[in-house]
């Protein structure tokens, strides 16, 4: 009997233990490069910039457009990221080239969200200026949206999540869900980090084109 009593406290002791790792530990909620380059989800930027001394190279493929879309990013200073990036062009286009930019203003706490202004200039995205808020609505939840000049549908909103929290060895790499909406479509997507700065990116527009990417980031 001392045994059986030993024996549930041990296992409710570990189930507490994953419930805590689950729900209480504060677990990362990466944030990729978008098709300009600068830190987001899939186009939605976020209130994410690059660590100074950073290097992001990424590549799209849009099947709407049929166009490839590489991006170089760098994190020049604490709260500054700069990219460039383009576009073949796609069926019948011309390449274009691109830049933007991005400061981070505040940094996001516990109460506050946080808020990153910048621009893009040609290649993927239309000329525009933007300002973008973050924030964890739990451990494994963001919440971000903002405004741009750059489009007839000015406000976005995004929201990322980590889907397999726990990992265990060999198993399914982390899985991030991205999810993004500007009035226009909806974009639905995952986040796959497959090793250390490495991951790639499937996502699903209005259940008619895809887009796939992949992103290597690391520090110089």
């Amino acid at each position: 009997m001392t045994y059986v009593v030993r024996q549930g406290r041990r296992w409710r002791g570990i189930l507490a233990a994953v419930l805590a790792a689950v729900f209480f530990v504060p677990v990362p909620v990466g944030a990729g490069g978008t098709t300009s380059g600068l830190t987001g989800l899939v186009e939605v930027k976020t209130a994410d910039v690059l660590p100074p001394e950073s290097l992001r190279l990424s590549l799209y493929y849009n099947s709407r457009s049929s166009a490839f879309q590489p991006a170089v990013a760098f994190g020049i200073v604490p709260g500054l990221e700069v990219a460039v990036n383009g576009s073949t062009g796609g069926r019948g286009g011309d390449g274009t080239l691109g830049l933007g930019a991005k400061i981070g203003v505040l940094a996001e706490t516990r109460d506050l969200p946080g808020l990153a202004l910048g621009f893009t200039w040609g290649g993927v995205d239309s000329p525009s200026f933007f300002g973008t808020l973050s924030k964890r609505l739990s451990n494994l939840w963001r919440l971000h949206g903002g405004l741009t000049t750059g489009s007839d549908h000015p406000f976005f909103i995004g929201l990322s999540g980590l889907l397999n929290p726990v990992q265990a060895g060999g198993g399914f790499p982390p899985t991030t869900l991205l999810i993004e909406a500007d009035g226009d479509s909806l974009l639905v997507g995952t986040r796959f980090n497959l090793a250390a700065g490495f991951d790639a990116t499937l996502a699903l527009r209005s259940l008619e084109s895809f887009q796939v990417g992949v992103s290597y980031q690391t520090s110089f």
